[in-house]
C-alpha cells in the first residue's frame, strides 16, 4: 500500500523565538505570524486531494491542523507519536549555551549511529524512531480508502527519522526544516522494510510562505 504524506511542521509559536525546550511542560500557542503562515499553508494544500489530517498533540501543532482542516473541511487526529523529541529535563532548563550544546551532541551522537544516546530523563533513538514510525503506519492503515494524507508535526523528529525510512534522504540537506514548510513523503506499507519504507518527493517547500 502506498500513500502520499505532506509532513507540514507547526506554525511558529514563542518557544521558536525565545529557544525553549519545548516537549510537554512548554507548550505554546501559535504567534500571530505563525497563524498566518498556517493559513497560507492551508491555502496552498486545497486541491492536492487530502482526505486526513494528523498532527502532535502541542498547542502549535494542534493549532496549525485546526487551521488546515477547516480549510480542507477535515477534523484532525491527535496522535501522541508525533509529539516533538522527549528532552527529558532539559525542558526544565533555561535555554543555554551550555544546555543547547548537550542536545546537539545528542542528536549528533545519533547521526552517528550511536542510537543509544539518550537525553537526561529522556528519549534515546531507538525509542524515538520506533514511536515516529508508529504514528506514520497509523496514518498509512487507517482511512485504506485515502491515498493523500498530512501531519503536521515538529521538524527535528522528522529530521531524525527520514535517513531510516526514506531511501533518498541522504540527497537532501536535513539539518532544518523551517516553520509551516511542506515536506511531500510517498511512503509504502512493506513488512520486509520493517513496514515502513518510503521516498522524499520534495523537502521543505516554503513557496506558498512568500
Amino acid at each position: 500500500m502506498s500513500k502520499l504524506v505532506y509532513y507540514i511542521r507547526h506554525g511558529e509559536n514563542r518557544a521558536n523565538i525565545t529557544h525553549e525546550f519545548s516537549y510537554k511542560k512548554v507548550d505554546y500557542s501559535l504567534t500571530e505570524k505563525g497563524i498566518k503562515q498556517a493559513e497560507a499553508t492551508a491555502r496552498a494544500l486545497e486541491g492536492k486531494e487530502i482526505c486526513a489530517v494528523y498532527c502532535s498533540p502541542l498547542k502549535r501543532a494542534i493549532e496549525t491542523a485546526d487551521i488546515i482542516g477547516s480549510k480542507l473541511n477535515l477534523i484532525p487526529i491527535r496522535l501522541e507519536e508525533f509529539r516533538e523529541i522527549n528532552v527529558g529535563s532539559l525542558e526544565d532548563q533555561e535555554p543555554t549555551d551550555e544546555n543547547w550544546a548537550i542536545y546537539y551532541k545528542i542528536i549528533k551522537d545519533w547521526q552517528e549511529g550511536k542510537t543509544m544516546s539518550r537525553f537526561p530523563d529522556g528519549e534515546n533513538f531507538v525509542e524515538l524512531n520506533t514511536r515516529a514510525r508508529e504514528g506514520l503506519l497509523t496514518v498509512m492503515r487507517s482511512s485504506t480508502n485515502c491515498q493523500n494524507a498530512a501531519v503536521v508535526g515538529h521538524g527535528r523528529i522528522l529530521i531524525s527519522i527520514l535517513p531510516e525510512i526514506c531511501d533518498n534522504a541522504r540527497d537532501y540537506n536535513l539539518e532544518t526544516i523551517e516553520n509551516c514548510s511542506i515536506s511531500l513523503l510517498e511512503m509504502n506499507d512493506d513488512p520486509t522494510h520493517g513496514g515502513l519504507q518510503g521516498k522524499i518527493v520534495s523537502w521543505r517547500s516554503c513557496d506558498h510562505l512568500i
